[in-house]
C-alpha cells in the first residue's frame, strides 16, 4: 500500500501545481467478457473462477487534466472498483462421476491509475467531442473468507477440495496492466465517457500451486464502462 500511496501522491501533487481541469464523478460497468475459460485441474481436483462485475457496481474517481498541444491533453487520475470473486471446485471420482461442487468468495478490492491523452477536434467551447486512450496501472487488495459455502451437499466434501479452497485467496494478481479506449462528450462542466477497458497483461490470475504441484490459471477480460463526470477549472 505504500507503493500506492506515492503514486497517488505523486499523481495528485503534481497535477494540481500544472492541471487545468479537476474531474470527479461515478462510472458503472455495462458489461465484461472474459477471454478465456478460468479453470484448471490438479491431480483430481477441478477448480475454476468466475468474477461478479456486473452492472450497478459504482465505480468512483477523480481525475486531473493538463493541455499538451491545441487539442491535446493529458490526463491522470485514480479510480477505484469493488469485485467479487466465487471460487468452485470439486473432486472427480471416475469418467462419469464426481463429488459436489463447493464454493466460497475472495472479494477483491481494485486501485486504478489511468493515465491518458485525449483530443478532442472541435476545441474547447460549451459542447464539445473527444477522444481518448492510455493505459491504467492497476494494484488490487484480496480479502479472502476461508468460511466455506457449500452450493450442495457439504457434508462429502474431500479433504482436496478443502485445500484447494485455502488457495482461492492467492489466485488474483496484486499488480496488472489494462488499456482503454473511449470518447467523451461534454457539455459546459458535465461529462460523460464511454470506453472499452482490456487487460494488457496476458494473464491477470497467478498459476494455482499446491502440493508441490502448479496449474496454469488463465484469465483475461474486456469491460464497457460509462463515467459522468464535473469538471472544476484550475488555474486561469
Amino acid at each position: 500500500m505504500k507503493y500506492l500511496s506515492a503514486i497517488v501522491l505523486f499523481i495528485l501533487i503534481t497535477q494540481t501545481c500544472l492541471g487545468q481541469k479537476l474531474q470527479f464523478g461515478m462510472g458503472v460497468p455495462l458489461s465484461e467478457r472474459e477471454y478465456y475459460p478460468a479453470v484448471a485441474q490438479i491431480d483430481s481436483v477441478v477448480i475454476y473462477r468466475r468474477d461478479y462485475y456486473g452492472k450497478g457496481e459504482f465505480t468512483p474517481f477523480v481525475r486531473f487534466t493538463m493541455p499538451l498541444y491545441k487539442n491535446i491533453s493529458l490526463s491522470g487520475g485514480l479510480t477505484y472498483c469493488s469485485t467479487s470473486a466465487g471460487i468452485t471446485a470439486y473432486k472427480q471420482l471416475g469418467p462419469n462421476s464426481r463429488t459436489a461442487a463447493t464454493g466460497t468468495l475472495a472479494g477483491l478490492r481494485s486501485f486504478e491509475c489511468p493515465v491518458l491523452v485525449h483530443y478532442a477536434p472541435f476545441g474547447e467551447s460549451d459542447f464539445s467531442i473527444s477522444v481518448f486512450a492510455g493505459i491504467i496501472p492497476v494494484f488490487a487488495t484480496v480479502t479472502f473468507d476461508a468460511r466455506y459455502q457449500a452450493l450442495e451437499n457439504p457434508m462429502n466434501r474431500p479433504q482436496e477440495v478443502a485445500d484447494v479452497l485455502n488457495k482461492a485467496g492467492t489466485l488474483p494478481k496484486r499488480f496488472y496492466t489494462d488499456y482503454q479506449y473511449g470518447a467523451n462528450v461534454s457539455y459546459k462542466r458535465f461529462g460523460l465517457d464511454v470506453f472499452i477497458q482490456q487487460n494488457l497483461t496476458s494473464n491477470i490470475n497467478n498459476n494455482l500451486k499446491i502440493w508441490d504441484q502448479e496449474a496454469l490459471f488463465t484469465r483475461k477480460t474486456e469491460s464497457l464502462r460509462l463515467l459522468l463526470s464535473y469538471t472544476i477549472p484550475l488555474g486561469n
